[in-house]
């Protein structure tokens, strides 16, 4: 039978089997250098060709390939699928003395982030980020299952919040029902606005969802942003934070907090918790357990960001802009400032300014750049030339920004003018200044 039949009877139960195993057949092809997997079944059958040597070559190609074991292990395992979809005999005991697979070993090494990094995270990522990666952590959900979610499948209103996840999108092939953190139902319902009422729109994406590469895409470029993109190895083949680090975030909080891991595995839809201790308990009783615990699953403290934070963040702002304002910009003035700490790019930025005044012959007595202040320097932070009812500004810069002056307190509208595309510009008597060019 063709490949193309196999394939459509394994896309029955499993899409992503079937795009797996296409992969591995055509590669099984290249491997023995046979036009398609159809004329290499049938040079097996007229015995031109020993079944066993053309697996031996399949693995030795992938490992050329620098295909990791797993990955190896399982593209092989969808060839013997095929063979033996074709009544191709492919005996176990001969197959290991035939076929040298590669030993199991890890070659990636990730971690389970901190509240800390969780919390620099969102404060450098969009709404839409924040959303995905609050919903990731507080539910346990894979990712795919996360972007299959739509609209109608969330109750808002019970406590603690809850999703329905469909049998079909899941590996397990069973209907479960996961939990959200009041934080990440807020952030849903924000990111939505007036998409709410749309039932059948997808969470993240709409109409359509958000594809598993997109979602991929802008968390990685949001841990780059809040200086998260690094591997613990280099060696490794993945960067230490990634979107599957944040499933192991929601099982170690559960389990601090106390919670059977029974339960914990059946809310992440592993097959053991769905057969054990989840099917003695309520979805109240559940229920109850995850509230005990949301506090462990919240990252910004109930929507509060780490006051040193913002305090690290505003301080760059002002010196940023400093430096920007006269002297040039700090990526052409500092070397790998991008890749800087928050607190590096400040003592960076304030060295710069020193030198410059020192070789101008200012006698300022200031030589140790953490105990420059802004005050020592005698520069006037931005001013606003009208200040109108609604606090918009415009600064004295050849660009025109909208800007607002906010309490250092009022954390909430931070993060709301953040998630507009505002940024923190600087201080103005002692409040935040935030801008957006126009």
């Amino acid at each position: 039978m063709s490949h193309t039949e196999f394939l459509d009877r394994k896309a029955r139960n499993s899409e992503s089997t079937r795009q797996v195993y296409r992969i591995a057949l055509s590669a099984w092809a290249t491997a023995n250098n046979a036009t398609n997997v159809d004329y290499l079944v049938a040079t097996i059958r007229e015995n031109k060709l020993d079944v066993y040597d053309s697996l031996d070559k399949f693995v030795s190609y992938l490992s050329k390939q620098e295909k990791a074991p797993k990955t190896i292990t399982s593209y092989v395992a969808g060839v013997r699928a095929f063979l033996s979809f074709n009544d191709i005999t492919v005996a176990e005991q001969r197959f290991r003395a035939k076929v040298a697979m590669p030993k199991q070993y890890e070659i990636s090494s990730d971690k389970i982030p901190t509240k800390e990094e969780l919390q620099k995270l969102f404060l450098h990522s969009s709404l839409k980020v924040r959303t995905l990666i609050g919903c990731l952590c507080s539910s346990g959900l894979r990712i795919g299952e996360l972007l299959k979610v739509k609209v109608g499948q969330i109750n808002f209103e019970s406590k603690p919040p809850r999703i329905m996840i469909m049998a079909r999108e899941t590996k397990t092939r069973r209907t479960r029902t996961v939990f959200l953190t009041d934080e990440a139902i807020s952030l849903v319902k924000e990111y939505l606005g007036d998409r709410i009422a749309e039932r059948d729109s997808y969470v993240f994406g709409g109409v359509k969802p958000m594809t598993r590469g997109t979602a991929y895409d802008i968390i990685t470029h949001a841990c780059k942003k809040a200086e998260l993109r690094f591997k613990l190895d280099r060696d490794s083949k993945r960067y230490a934070i990634h979107p599957h680090v944040f499933r192991k975030f929601f099982m170690t909080r559960l389990l601090s907090s106390g919670v059977d891991r029974g339960v914990i595995e059946a809310l992440m839809g592993h097959k053991f918790g769905l057969d054990s201790a989840y099917l003695r308990l309520t979805e109240g009783e559940i229920g109850t357990m995850y509230l005990n615990a949301m506090s462990n699953l919240t990252i910004m403290n109930s929507g509060e960001i780490a006051r040193d934070e913002i305090k690290n963040e505003v301080e760059l702002g002002v010196w940023h802009y400093m430096v920007c304002s006269g002297w040039g910009e700090p990526t052409t003035l500092i070397k790998n400032y991008d890749l800087l700490p928050t607190r590096e790019k400040v003592s960076a930025l304030k060295s710069v300014m020193l030198n410059v005044v020192h070789e101008a012959g200012d006698h300022l007595e200031i030589l140790d750049p953490t105990k420059l202040t802004v005050e020592h320097m005698g520069i006037s932070l931005p001013r606003n030339q009208a200040l109108v009812p609604s606090g918009q500004m415009l600064l004295e810069n050849p660009r025109k920004y909208d800007s607002i002056l906010l309490s250092a307190e009022d954390e909430h509208k931070i993060l709301t003018y953040s998630n507009r595309g505002y940024e923190i510009a600087g201080t103005i008597n002692g409040r935040i200044l935030m801008r957006k060019t126009m």
